[in-house]
Parts: structure tokens; sequence; C-alpha cells
């Protein structure tokens, strides 16, 4: 490589492609690949993945999606296939101690942004290496290999997809430009949508939208390059449009997502929550438009709601409860067992984890970015657990020897899912139970609670109703 001018890029270069074939840095990538999707599964309780039947074969792959949650959005994408694939990500990464080697192991292609931010003291080099970059994917897509990139360009905790920048498309067209057009590089669209980024034990919900080609664009990229990205870039923003929810502010999305929570009597996080955030969003926008007072009304009348039920300290599952006389004499079969086995197994957990759970907590908590919340919990994860678990095994080898030790090494962490699976089901069933025992203790609080969410309903009906009628003058 030629050096480069006075004040040119000297950061971290697109490493080699890796070939075919089970090297040992393959193999290394294949075992992290399986580590990082497991802990990821851990941190969420729930990882929900639709529509991965969609993607294609026999053919390179773009993969693009939101960019929500820093580096756990392309952990994710990763999930929804097999392939492996190839990630772009920001230069300044590869030099981070924690992130670099991964990067490198992955054999990530370094991006270079013009963001004061990712160079030291501010200062952006006159020269940057796009064309290294750019080189570099060509050449992956070209071998049939498969690439994951961002098109929002930076990790953000909005409520919307942010502009789009042209990488994606100038890749694409790039790459089957100086292939003839041969290649049919597909886009596959691929939407993040979290319950709560930051939120451990929550829910996601992946994606994955219709694959397109650029092939309509290739007639004008041989004669208007730019046009043709401008216009490719529009489609892949039409794409992922499809696989994400979109609201203009903050308020807006909580409203919706609380107001069809109380619509299904259940917290969503599914196709069926893009449904209705589909069907409603003509009847939010036609009284926002034309009745601002009837919608601040119902806002209203969703918080008292939400209050009642909050004071209470149920969840909107509880609400609809119908429990039998017979219900007291099943709970104990039920909660009973999994009591006496969190007596046992969450006081061993919580010795041998208390250290590295606080550590990662701490992490967390000293994060004010929602959008990279996770991603620093995740990383104090992988510092702070595998000592832990080492240390207890090499203790237990201490005392009792080797074959203790070993077991050790791998009932520890065990026991640690156990614990967190236990928690979980204990509250299900304490929650279960408190609204029982709520709801026999005062008989119409249930009816009361029921009426105010029929109301509810019942105005989001007539408001339908109002807006299907004015749809052909709308």
């Amino acid at each position: 490589m030629p050096r480069l001018a006075p004040g040119g890029y000297n950061g971290p270069r697109s490493p080699p492609i890796l070939l075919r074939g089970p090297s040992v840095k393959s193999l290394l990538y294949r075992f992290l690949r399986l580590v990082v999707h497991a802990v990821v599964r851990v941190f969420y309780r729930r990882v929900e993945i639709v529509g991965a039947e969609r993607i294609p074969t026999g053919r390179p792959l773009l993969f693009v999606g939101n960019h929500v949650n820093a580096i756990v959005d392309p952990i994710l994408i990763s999930m929804v296939t097999s392939m492996e694939m190839r990630f772009l990500a920001k230069a300044p990464l590869f030099k981070t101690l924690a992130l670099g080697p991964l990067l490198r192991l992955t054999n990530a292609i370094p991006v270079y942004r013009r963001d004061p931010r990712d160079y030291p003291g501010g200062v952006v080099p006159e020269e940057l290496p796009h064309d290294e970059m750019f080189r570099a994917a060509y050449d992956t897509l070209a071998q049939g290999r498969h690439l994951c990139l961002f098109p929002e360009g930076i990790s953000h905790a909005n409520p919307r997809l942010q502009e789009l920048k042209t990488g994606a498309a100038r890749i694409l067209l790039g790459a089957e430009a100086r292939n003839g057009y041969r290649l049919d590089v597909h886009v596959v669209p691929v939407g993040l949508t979290f319950e709560n980024q930051g939120l451990f034990r929550s829910k996601v919900l992946v994606q994955v939208g219709n694959p397109f080609s650029g092939r309509a664009c290739f007639d004008l990229h041989r004669s208007d390059a730019a046009e043709a990205v401008r216009r490719l870039t529009e489609d892949i923003d039409r794409g992922l449009h499809d696989v994400t929810l979109n609201f203009e502010t903050e308020a807006e999305r909580d409203f919706f997502l609380s107001t069809a929570e109380v619509l299904h009597g259940r917290r969503m996080l599914n196709e069926t929550l893009f449904q209705v955030v589909q069907e409603w969003t003509p009847v939010y926008r036609r009284y926002r438009d034309r009745e601002p007072a009837a919608l601040e009304a119902f806002r209203a009348k969703v918080a008292e709601y939400l209050r009642y039920r909050d004071a209470l300290g149920l969840a909107e599952r509880s609400v609809g409860l119908r429990a039998s006389a017979l219900a007291p004499l099943a709970f104990p079969f039920e909660f009973g067992p999994l009591l006496a086995l969190a007596v046992v197994v969450v006081p061993v957990s919580l010795a041998t984890c208390v250290l590295p759970f606080l550590l990662c907590r701490r992490a967390g908590r000293r994060e004010e970015e929602l959008d990279m919340k996770a991603s620093k919990i995740l990383l104090a994860g992988f510092l702070y657990y595998p000592p832990a678990f080492a240390l207890w095994a090499i203790a237990a080898g201490a005392f009792f020897g080797w074959p203790f030790g070993l077991a050790a090494l791998a009932l520890v962490p065990c026991l640690a899912l156990l614990a967190v699976a236990l928690i979980a089901a204990l509250a299900r069933h304490a929650e279960a139970g408190r609204a029982y025992i709520l709801f026999r203790a005062h008989g119409k609080l249930q009816q009361f609670l029921l009426e105010k969410r029929r109301e509810i309903v019942d105005l989001l009906e007539a408001g339908r109703a109002a807006a299907k009628r004015e749809a052909p003058s709308v």
C-alpha cells in the first residue's frame, strides 16, 4: 500500500476476504457466531424472527437494516440466516480493545466517515480511503458472498428511520457495473423492533422484508449513475419502511403502543402490532388534523385507564383474567415446585454471578444513550462473566480436583440461565396469583377495569368508522 500524503488516512484497512473452507479463522468465526447468538437470546427474553423464508439463495445478498441498537443490530441480522455475511463498521471501532479483534475476526470492512467524532482532536483527514472500502465490498459480492450494512449511517434511538445514505445503492450498482451487471445482487431489508433496546429480558422482533434486485436501475446507471443511485436508495428506503414502525414523535409511538396493548388485551411485539399500527394510523391522523380536541379527550381516557391499572400493579393480560373457583387449589401445584427449585438454584446463582451482574448493571446505568445501553451491557458481560466462571472452576478444582473444576465450569453458567428462567416463571405466576386475589377481594374491580377498556375500544371503532366514511374525500 503506497504511503498517503500528509493529512491522509492511516487507520485500519479492509482485511482480505476469507477463503472458503474450514480455515482456523472461519471456524473461530462460526464459534463466535454461536456464542454471541446465545448471549443475545439470554439478554432478550424473546427474539422472534419473521420472514426468514423470503431470503433467496444462489446469489450474493446485500442485507440492510435500521440501526437503533449499536452492536446488537448486526448480531440480530446475522440470526436470520445461517449464511456467513461480511459487515461494514465505522473505522474507529477497529481501534477499540473490546471490538477491534472481533471485527477483524469477522472480516468486517472499515467505513471512513467525515465525522469529527471519529478522529483524534476532531480533525478529519483530507484523504480517506473510500475506494478501498468500496473495492472490498465489490469483491465480496463478486465472489457470491453477502454483505450487511445500515444505510442510516448512525445508531440512534429516534422513533423513525433517519434519512438513508447512498452507500448501499452505490455498492450494489458499482459491483454490478464492474461485473457486467450479471451478479444479480438482491437487497434484503431487515427491520428491528425492540420492546426496549436496553432492557434485560425484553422482546425483539426481527422482520425480513421482500428481497429485490437493482435490475430496474441498471440501464439508467449506464448513463446517469447519480440518478440510478438515488432511485435505488428510494427503493431501499421503501423496503425498510415496510418492516419498521415509524412515528413522528416518541409521544406518538408510546400512544400507539399503549393503545394497541389495550385493544388486544396484552403487550404485543409481532406482526399483529404492525397490522394494528397500519390500520389505526389513518384514524389517528384524521382526529389529529380535524378533531384535535376529540383526540386529546381519547388520550386522556387511555391515560386514565392506564393509571388505574398501573396503580393496582396489574399487567394488561391480567385485567381479562378468567379464574375459576378451583384456581387456588391448582396454584400451589404449579407455583410450589418452581419455588422449591428456585430456593436452591437462585441463591447459588447469585453467589456465583452477583459481582459480574452488578458490574454489567453499572455499565448499563452509566450509559445515557438508549441505543448504546444494551451494547455496553453485553460488552461488560463478555468482559466480566468468563473470568468469574473461570475463578469458580479454578476454586472447585483446587479444593476437590480437576474433574470438579471442569464440572463447575459447565454447571455455573447453566445454573445462571436456569435462575433467570425460574425468576421469570415465578414472576408470571405471582402476577396471576396477585390479580386473582385482588379481583376476589374486590368483586367489582375487574368489571370496572373491563368497562373502562370497553369504552376505549368503542371510541376506537367509532373513529375507524368515521375515517372509512371520509376516505374518498381525504
